[in-house]
């Protein structure tokens, strides 16, 4: 998975987190994980408008993304 495709992923959770919490489907839990999503968002995009690598990415059974580091990734 490449950066712009986690990047695009994150978005797309974010909005559905931000859908339930205007219809009032959530608890303090979604609006945990919208603020922790919104955060990793800004660092990739900040990351990428530096030039800087990122890591890779793939996503669980359930469709999260899991961070792949790159010592795990070699095996």
């Amino acid at each position: 998975m490449t950066p712009q495709d986690y990047l695009h992923l994150l978005k797309q959770m974010r909005w559905r987190d931000v859908h339930l919490i205007a219809v009032s489907r959530s608890g303090s839990s979604v609006q945990e994980r919208l603020l922790r999503t919104h955060a990793k968002i800004e660092a990739i995009e900040a990351a990428l408008a530096e030039g800087k690598p990122e890591p890779r990415w793939t996503v669980d059974p359930d469709g999260y993304p899991l961070e792949i580091d790159e010592a795990s990734a070699h095996l």
